[in-house]
């Protein structure tokens, strides 16, 4: 009996779940189009992300896929916000912002707070240290 020659082959493991975790979503670019129809309607592959934009609207969609062929796409919604340009400044937490219209809330803040201080320190002044029992080395049971 004649054995088939093999040299060369060598058989290709399945792909594990555990390298299909370690994978991240690649980008597959950025669209203009007309409308949100186009978005839900354009094929994309398992592991990509496009993201487009609908033309004359202020808003992005996401469309993404997960590795497995059984996933459906997945579309995210953003709506584009215009902010002006903020002035650098530099606030510590030991100057709190008052807000015009919340200084009753502030005041009434403030005074929660110290009358909490005012029970912590009590509690601290009438504890007493406390002994610990000596363990006996010789317990007859």
């Amino acid at each position: 009996m004649n054995m088939p020659n093999y040299y060369g082959y060598y058989p290709q493991p399945y792909p594990s779940y555990q390298n299909n975790q370690n994978q991240q979503i690649q980008s597959g670019g950025f669209m203009v189009v007309p409308n949100e129809d186009i978005v839900s309607s354009y094929p994309i592959e398992p592991g990509k992300c496009v993201t487009f934009k609908i033309d004359g609207k202020p808003l992005v969609l996401e469309k993404s896929r997960g590795f497995s062929q059984f996933e459906q796409p997945r579309i995210d919604r953003y709506r584009l916000v215009k902010e002006e340009a903020a002035e650098e400044t530099q606030t510590t937490f030991s100057e709190p912002q008052q807000v015009e219209g919340n200084n009753s809330m502030y005041e009434e803040l403030r005074a929660k707070i110290e009358t909490l201080e005012e029970e912590i320190a009590d509690i601290k002044r009438k504890a007493k240290p406390t002994t610990k029992r000596k363990e006996i080395a010789d317990d007859p049971e």
